[in-house]
């Protein structure tokens, strides 16, 4: 069957209904291998439809027909760019890991949609496959994570092309509980997000925590301090506050941070609109103190530990004047705020540190004052 593109257009399909009819399987397959010279050399000037036609011819050729010649097809269709994605999805949903496993390591015609339909309907080496691709999407890692056995799940774990979502490094922590060599390799990803660590290192042995301090996987120790507080901060939120406002609010006031625009002129706005909850928690992540310890400072009766904390970490008296008359009314006073000056005027930054270093020996839940 010699065909041209010119020549093959409009007959195409009639003589494949004669090919399948009267013709021998060894027919049929050199059949498919013309189709697929024919697709391969027209493949760069393929109008879409001439290339609905092909995934027709496609489709016919290869429904009754041996596992070796699909799997040719799929070697030698799996890298065109514009491969007609029927046949490809019908390939790489092929039960036979032969026929399928070449659109399933290089074939970009495939959507997440068409691998995470694989890893739900078909096992082990299907999942290989997939997992070995160049890039991974995060829906198709999820899903992976999900279904895939220990093999699977190392392999993608160390593909520096796959994404992950938030959940699913969570997912992926979890999966990880006994296998020290798969906490190795997701504590090296770079992409890991800081918020991970602490889950991570709840499950690491000492070990794998010893070499992946050793190969400097933590940048620094501030990083893993930083994101065990946030998780200790957004725990202590839930249940210091039943309604969860406080938790929202310690939700935006991070991302605030995070995002470079948490700073003293945030902190007032909050306080002016006496939006209390906010005040909370930027005091909280602004003087690294802990929710917790935040919130019984300004539960307190006297507001003389919130001037201590202020000063120590260098908030100006215009701020803590603002945060101090969001208190409830408790502190607003004239008389109150008066007082609270004189304090804060009188008090060097150095003492008002050592005060807080005094406060964490007997209570160590409380941070060290913020660096200037």
């Amino acid at each position: 069957m010699s065909l041209s593109l010119s020549a093959a257009k409009a007959p195409l399909l009639a003589d494949l209904d004669s090919v399948l009819t009267r013709s021998s399987h060894t027919q049929r397959v050199d059949a498919l291998r013309s189709v697929t010279d024919l697709f391969i050399s027209s493949e760069p000037s393929l109008t879409d439809e001439q290339a609905a036609l092909f995934n027709s011819v496609f489709q016919r050729l290869v429904s009754n027909i041996e596992a070796a010649a699909r799997a040719e097809l799929s070697e030698r269709i799996a890298r065109l760019p514009q491969a007609p994605h029927g046949i490809v999805r019908g390939l790489a949903l092929d039960p036979d890991i032969q026929v399928a496993q070449p659109v399933l390591l290089h074939s970009q015609v495939l959507r997440d949609e068409d691998l995470v339909c694989v890893v739900e309907n078909h096992g082990r080496e299907h999942m290989l496959a997939i997992a070995r691709r160049e890039t991974l999407g995060a829906a198709v890692t999820d899903a992976l994570v999900e279904h895939g056995d220990n093999e699977v799940i190392r392999v993608v774990a160390a593909n520096d092309g796959a994404r992950f979502s938030r959940a699913g490094f969570h997912r992926l922590i979890d999966r990880s509980k006994g296998d020290s060599d798969l906490q190795e390799v997701i504590g090296t990803r770079p992409d890991l997000p800081d918020d991970c660590y602490p889950a991570l290192l709840a499950q690491a042995t000492e070990t794998v925590v010893r070499k992946l301090n050793a190969a400097h996987c933590f940048h620094d120790a501030s990083r893993i301090r930083r994101a065990a507080h946030d998780a200790a901060d957004r725990f202590a939120a839930l249940l210091l506050d039943e309604d969860s406002d406080l938790a929202q609010a310690m939700l935006e006031v991070q991302a605030l941070r995070d995002h470079g625009r948490l700073d003293e002129r945030q902190l007032r706005d909050f306080a002016r609109r006496r939006q209390a909850a906010h005040v909370l928690a930027t005091i909280s992540l602004m003087c690294d103190l802990g929710l917790a310890v935040a919130k019984r400072l300004f539960d307190l009766d006297t507001i003389d530990p919130l001037v201590v904390v202020a000063k120590a970490n260098g908030i100006s008296w215009l701020a803590l004047r603002d945060v101090l008359r969001a208190r409830d009314d408790r502190g607003s006073t004239e008389a109150a705020l008066a007082q609270a000056f004189d304090a804060y005027t009188k008090m060097s930054r150095e003492t008002a540190g050592r005060i807080i270093r005094f406060w964490q020996v007997r209570d160590p839940s409380v941070r060290p004052p913020s660096a200037a």
